[in-house]
């Protein structure tokens, strides 16, 4: 019994770590070239930025991808993920008011952690689904997905002003 408490405290404590990171990231994406044009960087600068912390963001999933698939350290990748995500954004509150350098480097960081996280937690689901398709639940999923998607079809076809009438 104790085993199935801490598993649930475990469940929930990464549920309120994950809640918190988004808010960090959400909040520092909507602000950043605001937050940025006050520190002092140009308009041209933010949307470079912007664009290597995309860039980088998505490219280098590629390479977490292929060491966390190679190590199987799912569970390392996601804490130093979530660690870099929630450190950069916070971080950002202490950088002076000429700091915009400082402040465009802690953005990009910001989009390595979350890709750091995205990947683990993409590969370590990719595994357990997997693990489940053994046991056939991908297959029942997938029937109920289909039957609910075809009476939702039937339900719109049979509305005279249904939004998908125009489509079948």
């Amino acid at each position: 019994m104790h085993n199935k408490n801490s598993a649930m405290a475990f469940i929930v404590l990464l549920g309120v770590v994950s809640l918190f990171s988004d808010m960090t990231h959400e909040a520092a994406t909507s602000i950043k070239g605001a937050y940025l044009l006050i520190l002092g960087a140009s308009a041209s600068t933010i949307g470079f930025i912007s664009g290597v912390g995309e860039l980088l963001g998505y490219g280098l999933r590629y390479l977490f991808g292929r060491l966390v698939d190679k190590t199987h350290n799912y569970w390392g990748f996601m804490i130093l993920g979530y660690a870099v995500d929630v450190f950069a954004v916070p971080a950002l509150a202490l950088v002076h008011r000429d700091g915009w350098i400082a402040a465009c480097i802690l953005l990009v960081i910001e989009r390595i952690g979350k890709a750091i996280k995205f990947i683990a937690v993409l590969i370590k689901h990719d595994h357990i689904k997997q693990q489940r398709s053994d046991e056939g639940t991908q297959l029942v999923q997938g029937l109920l997905y289909r039957k609910a998607f075809a009476n939702s079809l039937l339900r719109c076809r049979k509305r005279k002003n249904g939004v998908f009438r125009r489509l079948l």
